[in-house]
């Protein structure tokens, strides 16, 4: 009968291309995972099995009974040993658990020697004890070693792999490849040992960093940065329905950049689509705006933006943190923030009370927005032309030079 294999499932074909040449260690490790019990009874009975055949009898200590009280000890602490390696498998999973194991066999053996030569007494007890123990413990090191590197971790690898979409699949194995690839020609290539040193920890950092990631995205969360996050934010801008409101806090300078070109595009699309965009720019009361700063909020009024101000020195009172006013509201869905450090770093909440927070907190400030000069209709604090936003400008500017003319009088 011809066996059909499944052409769907990744696993399906890695074990159909196994079944000509299975690899005697993934044989060994079934061995192991079905007959752990058995490999367990095995080991911690070897001392009750050498001290009845003769091989290794158990040293003399004065008048006790050792040749049968001490190899019973010594198997229940050989079980022990074997089941604690056996519960701690993950951490032997490397070569050098594997070396380190052997090692500790081979000077095991040799206490085990120099008990049989050395003179009765406790001397010859201790090496008795300690080279089984060490025998033992080393062989079950080295057996787990083998056995998490080849069956066990195909086996859990075999959980995830029935539950992956394609994509997910195609995702893994490049990861997976990547991974091994990095470290190889991190080995392989020629430079100085120092700068391997730290091509290797830097790898491993980077790793880590990409896992934090993943498990803040199973929790909802989203970090990123680079380029990739305006494409982060153009998906969650493609769910919104109504409106998407932001606080952009004393970011004039970014406004002003060649790097906001795709993050407007993304607004003008959403305008386009009969959704609304609404920004708050935080400003500094005292400081004075350059015409090009000016331009970059009149070019988002011309987009269909909806644009107020407010003053930071007044809004900072809103909150507790003044790092939370500069975010973004997806209808009632999601919250994004920039950071900027010596980069910007986008993340997005998706946090139900993140986002009646976040709401709450943008009403405070559209509240606190300044007045449109002479607007007498309509939201009075809302601009809606670039007439309304130069009135402004000039007023601000005006409010700029009489702060700076009681300045100098005053010095």
């Amino acid at each position: 009968m011809t066996r059909q294999i499944d052409r769907r499932n990744p696993l399906a074909h890695a074990e159909h291309a196994d079944a000509a040449e299975i690899r005697p260690e993934d044989q060994f490790g079934d061995w192991v995972r079905q007959s752990v019990g058995f490999v367990a009874a095995l080991l911690a009975a070897v001392p009750l099995l050498t001290a009845f055949i003769g091989v290794v009898p158990p040293p003399k200590y004065s008048d006790l009974p050792l040749d049968k009280a001490l190899p019973i000890f010594i198997t229940c602490l050989s079980g022990l040993v074997f089941l604690s390696l056996f519960w701690a498998r993950e951490q032997l999973g490397t070569i050098k658990a594997a070396v380190s194991g052997v090692l500790l066999c081979f000077v095991g053996v040799t206490l085990l020697i120099f008990a049989l030569v050395v003179s009765p007494g406790g001397l010859a007890v201790f090496c008795y004890m300690g080279g089984y123990l060490l025998a033992l413990g080393g062989a079950a090191a080295a057996l787990m070693s083998g056995f998490v590197r080849t069956r066990e971790r195909l086996d859990t690898l075999a959980k995830f792999i029935a539950k992956l979409t394609p994509e997910q699949w195609s995702s893994l194995t490049r990861y997976a490849r990547t991974l091994v690839s990095v470290r190889e020609h991190i080995e392989a290539i020629d430079i100085h040992p120092a700068s391997r040193k730290a091509l290797r920890r830097s790898a491993d950092n980077l790793i880590n960093e990409h896992a934090k990631m993943l498990v803040k995205l199973e929790a909802g969360t989203l970090e990123i940065r680079g380029p990739v996050m305006d494409d982060i934010f153009q998906y969650f801008l493609e769910s919104v329905q109504q409106s998407f409101r932001a606080i952009s806090r004393d970011d004039l300078a970014y406004w002003t950049s060649p790097d906001c070109a795709r993050y407007l595009d993304a607004n003008r699309r959403l305008i386009d689509e009969g959704r609304a965009v609404e920004r708050i720019f935080l400003l500094r009361q005292n400081e004075g705006l350059s015409p090009v700063e000016i331009d970059a909020m009149a070019r988002q009024i011309s987009l269909g933006v909806r644009v107020r101000i407010a003053y930071l020195e007044v809004c900072t009172r809103l909150v507790e943190d003044g790092g939370d006013l500069d975010f973004g509201i997806f209808d009632d869905f999601a919250v994004s923030f920039w950071r900027v450090a010596s980069d910007r770093v986008f993340r997005i909440t998706t946090s139900p009370a993140d986002c009646t927070f976040h709401g709450q907190l943008f009403a405070k400030v559209s509240g606190s927005c300044v007045l449109v000069p002479d607007k007498t209709a309509g939201d009075k604090k809302l601009f809606e032309s670039v007439d309304e936003l130069q009135r402004w400008a000039s007023a601000h500017a005006a409010h700029q030079s009489a702060v700076a003319r009681t300045a100098e009088r005053a010095a």
